[in-house]
């Protein structure tokens, strides 16, 4: 892999903003450890990379999500909806 260029109008080489890389899979498919990797390899190559996690679950709300999702506790979807969007933002 090689750090990301891209090409203005003028034909003039500016650095891009970066890439973002998502993950989807089934649970205990091994997104993490796959993540995990990622990151590594390009901070081996001299790249700046984060690991994000979605939902964050270290937070309060992240908490409720959490129960949510493990069926320990029961919220209609507006609320989960609105769950969700907060945790995005506690980044």
């Amino acid at each position: 892999m090689q750090a990301n260029l891209s090409c203005s109008k003028d034909g003039n080489n500016k650095e891009s903003r970066g890439a973002l890389v998502v993950l989807e899979g089934l649970d205990r498919s091994g997104k993490s450890s796959q993540c995990s990797r990622l990151v590594s390899y390009l901070e081996g190559q001299g790249l700046s990379a984060e690991l994000w996690r979605f939902p964050d679950r270290t937070t309060n709300v992240g908490q409720m999500i959490s129960a949510y999702l493990t069926n320990a506790s029961q919220l209609d979807d507006h609320t989960i909806h609105l769950l969700f969007s907060a945790n995005r933002w506690e980044k």
